[in-house]
């Protein structure tokens, strides 16, 4: 997984964003701008975790205000969500 974070943070087409909380990992998001030949560009987002410690305080809904924020940073309109689990 180092390897790939590694590739990722060097990528301006993506962001990963990270929430701490009293200086420990929260959470993260991982936003990716694609391009579909019928969709055009938009923001997915390829990952969104919150530490089960941390979950319903709003923490996830921060970091996707956050997407969001990179969205309008790429002049974009849409952000998806390409995948939906729960751990």
């Amino acid at each position: 997984m180092a390897d790939r974070l590694s590739r990722t943070l060097l990528r301006t087409n993506q962001q990963f964003m990270v929430a701490e909380v009293d200086s420990q990992l929260g959470g993260w998001v991982h936003a990716v701008v694609a391009e579909y030949i019928e969709a055009g560009r938009f923001v997915a987002i390829g990952g969104l975790v919150v530490d089960k410690n941390h979950r319903r305080k709003g923490l996830g809904r921060e970091l996707m205000e956050h997407a969001e924020f990179f969205t309008c940073a790429a002049f974009l309109n849409d952000v998806v969500t390409m995948l939906c689990a729960s751990k």
